[in-house]
């Protein structure tokens, strides 16, 4: 067990103020790094695929074999430059036609005459992009830390999970009427799987439960109940894709900082992005992985749309937060002590959430 969170606590305005909103996009997601997909999902050579970065439009491109970020506007008037995914051999602004190449660099400015020599040297503004273990990642801000030092100790972690030799079998979006922190403090609060899950995860200790903080990172595992009994959530059909260690197999959690968390099982791993919408509005994409399976267990995944609870474990934990988000905001509300050990990485989570906001953050 990681050592006693922080004396750290967040004001209710960071739940649902707009100011506290507007800091978090530029002091956290704007110079994050964050789940964009798979690696599958990257564009092919000759493509491009746009996509958000916390508050920042970003432009992926392949060419020469080399996958790159770039941020999707202009460099004349920054009007974002184009929607959706496709092909093309130039990226050409709809406005006044300034045109570049899939590199970033500047092919074309129409009357070039009328702009100062310096103009020509205006490519696209770079981005960051990085591929691993099937998994794409982002950040907006070219001078982040590389990634690999954002992930630390994650990746051995994560490891275990080919997710590049995977299919998803499921794949869902949820809207939350609450906070973005408050999904994530719940996925890290191991106090309420025996009390909120109680029937829908069973079949592992939780009494056994355990975390680690790797960074800004939270990284979990709890032991089987029932030593070498497959737990109900693990469904048949589908083969393991993985096998226990030292502990054995029972299930690990993560949530890499800021949004990107998850869980794994032994035939199957379960991918949550965290998106922010607005102070009080968070979308939830959810993608379950798992190995080659047989026809039939392919057909029952397709009719449950899911693999065991998932679907009942998220609605619980979709209502637990909807429940706090709705009494945050009102006059006196106060929360009470956390769970010692079981709730510590709450702690551990704001700290970082309030490091990164600094000084002049709003108050209540």
């Amino acid at each position: 067990m990681s050592p006693p969170a922080p004396a750290a606590a967040l004001p209710r305005a960071a739940y649902f103020r707009p100011d506290w909103f507007a800091a978090e996009q530029e002091r956290i997601f704007a110079r994050s790094w964050l789940f964009a997909g798979l690696a599958a999902d990257a564009p092919a050579e000759g493509g491009y695929w746009t996509l958000e970065a916390g508050p920042c439009p970003l432009l992926l491109t392949r060419s020469g074999g080399v996958l790159r970020a770039f941020h999707n506007r202009c460099r004349h008037r920054g009007a974002k430059l184009v929607e959706g995914r496709g092909a093309a051999r130039l990226i050409t602004c709809f406005y006044h036609r300034w045109c570049y190449q899939l590199d970033g660099r500047l092919r074309g400015i129409p009357d070039a005459q009328r702009f100062p020599e310096e103009a020509r040297a205006l490519g696209l503004e770079t981005a960051l992009v990085a591929e691993w273990n099937g998994l794409l990642f982002v950040n907006a801000d070219a001078q982040a830390e590389p990634f690999e030092a954002w992930l630390g100790d994650a990746g051995a972690f994560l490891a275990p999970w080919p997710v590049a030799a995977l299919t998803p079998v499921h794949r869902a979006t949820h809207m939350l009427r609450a906070n973005w922190k408050l999904f994530l403090e719940n996925h890290i609060d191991g106090y309420h799987l025996a009390h909120l899950h109680r029937d829908s995860i069973d079949g592992l200790d939780h009494a056994a439960q355990r975390w680690t903080a790797s960074g800004r990172h939270w990284l979990f595992f709890e032991p089987l109940s029932r030593p070498g009994i497959r737990p109900p959530f693990e469904p048949a059909g589908f083969p393991a894709i993985r096998q226990g260690g030292a502990d054995g197999m029972g299930s690990t959690a993560w949530k890499l900082f800021p949004t990107f968390a998850g869980a794994g099982g032994e035939s199957f791993v379960a991918l949550l992005n965290v998106v922010p919408l607005a102070p009080a509005q968070t979308r939830v994409d959810v993608m379950v992985l798992a190995g080659q399976a047989s026809p039939l267990a392919r057909a029952w995944a397709g009719t449950k749309a899911a693999l065991s609870r998932t679907p009942d474990v998220l609605a619980e934990d979709v209502r637990a937060v909807e429940a706090i988000q709705a009494a945050i905001g009102a006059p006196g509300w106060r929360e009470g002590p956390l769970a010692r050990g079981w709730e510590d990485a709450i702690g551990v989570f704001r700290s970082h959430v309030a490091a990164l906001i600094g000084e002049g953050a709003p108050g209540d």
